[in-house]
């Protein structure tokens, strides 16, 4: 069970991280709007693995989220 000082020490990694990232000009939005066909190519093809496609679905779903389509 994560305790109130791992939760801040976890929120700490990631904002350092992020920060990181950006400062080396990764651009997750941009890669992101290149791989999203090949992502729904693939759930398609995995009809046969109903738990794959929705695991694809949902990470579809919060990258949509996260980098609206200009």
């Amino acid at each position: 069970m994560l305790t109130g000082e791992d939760v801040s020490s976890l929120d700490m990694h990631i904002d350092a991280n992020q920060t990181t990232l950006a400062a080396k000009g990764l651009h997750l939005c941009e890669y992101y709007a290149v791989a999203r066909p090949v992502f729904l190519v693939v759930k398609k093809l995995l009809f046969f693995k109903p738990k794959w496609q929705t695991a694809i679905q949902v990470f579809v779903d919060a990258m949509d989220e996260a980098c609206p389509a200009s």
